[in-house]
């Protein structure tokens, strides 16, 4: 029932597809509330997702932050590249096919031995970093809520990018709870916009 509820967002009638692309068994069903709930640019219901995530992860802090970073930082890096093509001039069409050509990678090795390279589906050819349906999720409105591309400046774009970036390398050091939802905060005040940069930057590079 929760995961049709996240699918369907603020549509009141539930619909036999809706039922049918939500019956399968799903860990990760909670990703459409992620990116709702982020997009609202809300404290509190960033929060309030986070601790729903934390359930669907047993409870663990680490496995949550780790999940919800490693999923939202491929969409804003999206969401950057879209707005900064449609900056330039481009449609929407223009840009979801420059988006389209934009390869992902894959890391191989560790540390100073780590090289990439791009990765390749089934059939040897090279996947695109997002989706069709991604990007057409991030250009157009969704349930009626405005286009995600809409909600954020290329500034704020910019600004969140470089706070996960800077959260993905405290992440390896911090080892407690509380040391890791510090981070986890930062990132939702990061996208409230309530405090300075040069306060965030102090946060997130402190040990909470």
């Amino acid at each position: 029932v929760r995961k049709v509820g996240d699918y369907m967002g603020r549509r009141r009638t539930v619909t036999k597809d809706d039922v049918i692309v939500n019956i399968f068994p799903s860990e990760n069903f909670v990703i459409w509330s992620i990116y709702d709930d982020i997009d609202s640019r809300s404290f509190d219901q960033c929060q309030n997702m986070f601790f729903r995530l934390m359930e669907n992860c047993n409870g663990s802090v680490e496995e949550a932050i780790n999940f919800m970073f490693n999923v939202i930082m491929p969409r804003f890096r999206m969401l950057f590249f879209l707005k900064e093509e449609i900056a330039k001039g481009m449609t929407k069409g223009e840009a979801t096919t420059a988006a389209m050509k934009m390869l992902k990678l894959r890391s191989k090795g560790e540390h100073e031995q780590m090289t990439m390279y791009v990765d390749l589906d089934a059939d040897g050819a090279p996947k695109p970093s997002w989706t069709t349906r991604a990007i057409d999720g991030a250009l157009n409105s969704r349930f009626g809520k405005d286009p995600a591309i809409d909600r954020y400046t290329r500034r704020d774009l910019v600004r969140i990018i470089n706070t996960l970036q800077d959260c993905f390398t405290e992440m390896r050091v911090r080892q407690t709870d509380a040391e890791l939802l510090v981070l986890a905060d930062v990132f939702f005040l990061s996208l409230a916009s309530k405090l300075d940069d040069k306060v965030l930057e102090g946060l997130r590079n402190s040990n909470g």
